[in-house]
């Protein structure tokens, strides 16, 4: 869903290891896969899954690997990974191995758009850009 997200231009997708010769930048977020085995109640509840109490079920994780979000977001505060060399300890991320999900936004794209796509990886549709007349608030991406 993210790579046809109409917010976005373009979304590269690369690999990035301890011990390579590689500086991730413009790194925005960085989430270490998860996923809730039957029973439980979702991973992050509120925001991927319904806000029930937690404590229920396996979650299942995917230890050192992480998911980062790198790109230009206006007002984001924004850092770089080093993979390699002394640098490489000054952040945790430089021990892991990283799915690095690279984007551009399209040029009319709204920066809330954009934003959404990346934290939710989900397509509203239709798109909140621009805004349709008729639609006082737009559609939310569904959990």
């Amino acid at each position: 869903m993210l790579l046809d997200h109409a917010a976005l231009e373009s979304v590269t997708l690369s690999w990035a290891s301890p011990g390579q010769s590689v500086r991730i930048v413009k790194v925005l977020d960085a989430v270490e896969p998860r996923t809730k085995g039957p029973g439980g109640g979702g991973i992050f509840p509120g925001f991927l899954a319904p806000p029930v109490p937690q404590g229920r079920g396996t979650t299942h994780v995917l230890r050192g690997v992480s998911v980062v979000a790198a790109g230009h977001l206006p007002r984001a505060q924004e850092a770089l990974v080093e993979m390699s060399g002394p640098t490489a300890a000054l952040s945790p991320l430089g021990a892991t191995h990283n799915l690095v999900v690279e984007f551009a936004p399209a040029p009319e794209a709204r920066w809330e758009d954009v934003d959404l796509a990346l934290r939710r990886g989900c397509s509203p549709w239709p798109p909140t850009w621009p805004r349709p007349p008729s639609r006082s608030t737009p559609r939310r991406c569904s959990t």
